[in-house]
């Protein structure tokens, strides 16, 4: 697999509502400092009066002021949408790998990853399909294997050898079943 990434804009559902308010947050800024600047600097003409200097200091902490408190804002709320659903992913990921197949992400609507919360839903529910199928299998065939055993005993079956056979394929399904049974043990 390439770890180098082809393109900057990879996943447009996230980067583009992202890069909008981002480009609209930072134009409205703009033209608000811009008229800040202009009232604090068409206010300071005289400095040799001190309410000058005062009311050049209020003006440019009334600009700059909400434009950091905005910036915080958006900041947070960005992360937010952004940082929330990705936590919910990393601790579903973690029940996961701890044996709790039935772990989903909880994707709600308004989230910026929705559709990669559901994506990793529809992959997990994939693989819980596959690895329970598997699962039955193995214990289709555990019992396929017990009453071929059986039919040695009881002297049906042919040499030793066979018995031998079924044993090592039973020993290698019982590791299988335990490791299934400790992810199952984990849900109770």
């Amino acid at each position: 697999m390439n770890s180098k990434r082809q393109s900057w804009y990879v996943e447009p559902e996230i980067q583009t509502p992202f890069i909008a308010l981002l480009v609209i947050l930072v134009a409205a800024e703009s033209i608000f400092v811009g008229w800040g600047f202009h009232a604090a600097f068409a206010a300071a003409q005289d400095w040799r009066q001190s309410q000058v200097i005062l009311h050049f200091t209020v003006i440019m902490l009334a600009t700059l002021l909400p434009m950091i408190a905005l910036n915080f804002a958006v900041g947070l709320y960005c992360s937010y949408k952004i940082a929330g659903p990705l936590h919910r992913m990393r601790r579903a990921m973690e029940e996961i790998a701890e044996g709790n197949l039935d772990a989903d992400v909880l994707a709600q609507d308004g989230d910026w990853t929705y559709s990669l919360a559901k994506d990793f839903n529809e992959m997990l529910s994939s693989l819980r399909r596959i690895i329970y199928r598997d699962y039955n299998y193995v214990r289709e065939s555990d019992a396929i294997l017990t009453q071929c055993q059986q039919s040695i005993k009881d002297g049906k079956g042919s040499d030793g050898e066979i018995g031998q056979t079924i044993l090592e394929v039973k020993s290698r399904l019982s590791i299988i079943d335990a490791h299934f049974r400790k992810g199952s043990e984990g849900k109770k």
